[in-house]
């Protein structure tokens, strides 16, 4: 059990401070710049993968249209987005919780934000 809480750091700050945030680090010299830094990228990856979401769903649109619905494409890519909504909200608010105890815990929590949503765009544009 004494392990755990060393290996459960290392797993977390590689994860978390991947990224986003080592991005963010690496251009400005403030807190308050990180953190900004960090709004405004997660941002912009809310907009791109909007604009993928809303390609990915009218492609859906129009196999659900030439196959009868027989795929249900529609109705599956909503299902996946609304998952991957609720993982990445879930999944980065344990983040948070895990360094809620020091400082950065919101910062974080954005990085894993934009990382997770930035992964995903990246595989609706590469499908």
């Amino acid at each position: 059990m004494r392990y755990l809480f060393p290996v459960l750091s290392l797993v977390v700050s590689t994860s978390v401070h991947a990224g986003a945030l080592n991005d963010c680090y690496d251009r400005v010299d403030t807190r308050p710049a990180v953190s900004q830094c960090l709004s405004q990228r997660l941002d912009t990856a809310q907009q791109e993968h909007t604009a993928l979401a809303s390609a990915a769903l009218n492609e859906a649109r129009s196999l659900d249209g030439v196959t009868d619905g027989r795929h249900r494409a529609v109705q599956r890519f909503q299902q996946a987005e609304s998952a991957f909504n609720q993982y990445r909200q879930d999944f980065c608010s344990y983040t948070q919780a895990l360094l809620a105890s020091g400082n950065g815990a919101e910062q974080a929590a954005l990085a894993c934000l934009i990382d997770l949503t930035e992964a995903h765009t990246q595989r609706l544009r590469n499908r």
